[in-house]
């Protein structure tokens, strides 16, 4: 038990100095930012052509909000083209594409039917399409946006800001989930302004390593030197990211976060879902890792020994910590109903609760009332989220007993669409754009 005692006590003195760690560095993003994006917002003739690519595998009943997110965008519409690619669905998604492509002559919209073959050949084919067509050759920015996700209107026009350093080839967006009815949803909605608010810290640390699918932002050209997507992972968005980085390196930022430019998703519906989606995750990490492998412990002077000598392997330990952390949970029930000593488990409530309580109060891009809401229930939260470790340790326990099949499931080199089912809200109400639009880029890391 001593043992127990022992171990339980490094890794809260690890977690917490990791907590205050983040917090702090996550303070200088703002700062980081002006030196990243100088000089004044660009006109809109200084505005580069875009691509908007959103790949869609039965998305008939989320697709259209969609689709009016990004004609609604704040951005010169001559400059802005919307390529939607049909993966072979079952439904009527390709219908409402082709619709839509009707209903607004004036927008520039391009819809592509394939077999189903997955989404990142769906993004492939878009791509390929950009190729082929000399026309497109200034577009040398596209973006990623999931069928089922939405822009807000300022997304494009603060997303491209970021390009202007040369070093940048990708962003990432701030995605925010759509608000509904129900405990996990509202979990879920903390659990991504949290992790929105240490992807801060790991741009401004040059630790980024993940730009998400929804909304991602990347230099096309760039893309092109590493080999576009690739279909042997079914993470195909953190594959994308690293073989960016491995490729440039991270002594510039190459692959960053920009907390202004914010999307908007939605949860999932049950507990089944959840931990379906976090079993891809952990699983397509695991994979984009194996592949890149190189980069761990690299004396490459193309990276920061911090990202491939302390970063990089950390992640990796982290994972396996937390398999043990049921013998934690038990140690601390043990410690109640043996000792009646509940200052362990309240101090825990409350070190966590203030730390949720920090990331609420200092996120400028939710309303007050909703960050109100946050700091109220910060110690419900902090039970509530327990819920997700269950997803997230079941996703990890999954993912070790599956490593041994890595490298057979790379060579194997087949992409199959894994979404989890969603409820539709997105499809009735529009993304809550009014909270943010106010709010000047350089205010990010600040209290509105």
């Amino acid at each position: 038990m001593r043992v127990i005692a022992v171990m339980f006590g490094v890794v809260a003195v690890i977690n917490l100095s990791r907590i205050c760690f983040y917090l702090i560095a996550s303070e200088l993003y703002p700062r980081w930012r002006r030196r990243l994006v100088a000089g004044s917002t660009l006109f809109d003739r200084e505005l580069p052509d875009v691509v908007v690519i959103t790949p869609a595998h039965n998305e008939g009943t989320t697709l259209n909000p969609c689709l009016e997110s990004v004609s609604q965008l704040d951005y010169p519409w001559r400059k802005v083209l919307h390529i939607i690619v049909d993966d072979g669905s079952r439904d009527d998604t390709a219908l409402v594409a082709e619709h839509f492509k009707m209903t607004h002559p004036h927008r520039r919209i391009h819809v592509i039917r394939q077999k189903n073959q997955g989404k990142a050949s769906a993004l492939n084919n878009a791509l390929e399409y950009l190729a082929a067509n000399p026309e497109f050759d200034n577009c040398n920015i596209f973006m990623c946006l999931d069928a089922d996700s939405q822009l807000h209107p300022q997304a494009l026009r603060r997303g491209v800001e970021y390009f202007r350093n040369d070093g940048v080839k990708a962003v990432a967006t701030h995605v925010k989930i759509v608000p509904e009815k129900g405990l996990l949803n509202y979990v879920q909605r903390f659990e991504y302004l949290t992790s929105y608010r240490m992807k801060r810290a790991q741009t401004v640390l040059g630790f980024d390593y993940i730009i998400g699918g929804i909304g991602s932002m990347m230099r096309r050209d760039a893309f092109d030197q590493v080999g576009r997507y690739e279909t042997n992972t079914i993470t195909e968005d953190i594959d994308a990211s690293m073989k960016l980085l491995h490729f440039f390196g991270n002594r510039r930022p190459t692959c960053i976060y920009a907390a202004d430019v914010i999307s908007y998703t939605e949860a999932c519906p049950n507990f089944r879902s959840l931990m379906t989606q976090r079993y891809r995750w952990k699983f397509g990490r695991s994979q984009t890792f194996y592949k890149r492998r190189e980069m761990f412990f690299s004396k490459s002077g193309r990276f920061k020994r911090s990202l491939t000598w302390v970063f990089l392997p950390l992640e990796v330990a982290f994972d396996f910590v937390f398999l043990i952390e049921p013998v934690f949970l038990f140690f601390l029930g043990y410690l109640i109903v043996r000792y009646g000593d509940w200052r362990t488990m309240l101090g825990a409530l409350v070190t966590v609760s203030v730390y949720m309580t920090i990331n609420a109060w200092r996120e400028p891009y939710y309303s007050k009332m909703d960050r109100a809401k946050f700091i109220l229930s910060a110690p419900l939260l902090y039970v509530a989220n327990y819920a997700l470790s269950i997803a997230e340790y079941s996703a990890s326990t999954k993912t070790v007993s599956k490593l041994h099949t890595i490298p057979e499931s790379i060579v194997a080199g087949h992409q199959t669409w894994s979404s989890p089912p969603r409820s539709g809200a997105a499809s009735k109400q529009s993304a809550p754009a009014a909270t943010t639009a106010g709010v000047h880029p350089d205010a990010v890391g600040s209290a509105a």
